[in-house]
């Protein structure tokens, strides 16, 4: 809930309000076909005078399943704005990622990012910068690779994986849980609403027409 009740609290004249210690601008939106978009709110969140972001690299990245991602990169020549991020030092890092959420309707996207930011504070996730009206920003993981299907199943590569999970189970609380009272876990009420949707979507129609026109392909299978 602390996603909404930021943009509710929100006067109508400011444009920015911290959640979780990060930069939030609910009004501030990127367009995924626009690659000067994605450099503005880039610069924005950051704090970086927006003036640079003609100046900075712009790359697609490849693997995003649901959301638009890229890599948006030539921070250090850049000067600051009088607002500056304290997750992001434009003097050490030259990249970040830039996640533009899609499949709207479909995720619980405040829910998802308040999560994923109580991983980053546990160092069980790689770093949240801040987030704008339709996605957010992350650190960017230099010189890492995606694990193949081949290598997944290599004991010792295996090994590890399940290690890091245990750990996080056992030690990852979620956002307002307590040792006396665990928050009620929303995985399946999440699937019976994508069911839900998937099969009445003359009820529950996506906002995107491109989710919308996938699901009927699905259906129809």
């Amino acid at each position: 809930l602390k996603y909404k009740t930021a943009r509710d609290e929100l006067p109508s004249n400011e444009q920015v309000i911290f959640v979780d210690k990060r930069p939030y601008y609910p009004k501030l939106i990127a367009n995924a076909s626009l690659h000067e978009t994605v450099a503005h709110v880039t610069c924005v969140v950051l704090g970086i005078n927006v003036e640079n972001s003609p100046y900075l690299t712009v790359s697609v990245v490849t693997g995003g399943i649901t959301n638009s991602l890229f890599r948006v990169s030539g921070f250090r020549k850049c000067s600051l704005a009088t607002y500056r991020n304290d997750y992001f030092d434009p003097k050490v890092e030259d990249s970040v990622l830039v996640r533009i959420f899609g499949a709207e309707g479909m995720i619980d996207r405040d829910e998802e990012t308040a999560t994923y930011a109580a991983l980053c504070d546990a160092n069980f996730a790689y770093r949240y910068l801040g987030r704008f009206a339709n996605g957010r920003l992350e650190g960017w993981l230099e010189g890492f690779r995606p694990l193949s299907n081949s290598e997944l199943s290599i004991p010792n590569i295996s090994k590890v994986i399940a290690e890091k999970l245990a750990k996080l189970h056992k030690e990852f609380d979620l956002p307002g849980a307590t040792s006396c009272n665990k928050p009620k876990s929303y995985l399946f009420d999440q699937l019976w609403r994508w069911v839900s949707q998937a099969m009445n979507m003359d009820d529950h129609p996506f906002k995107n027409a491109c989710d919308a026109e996938r699901a009927a392909n699905l259906i129809d299978l």
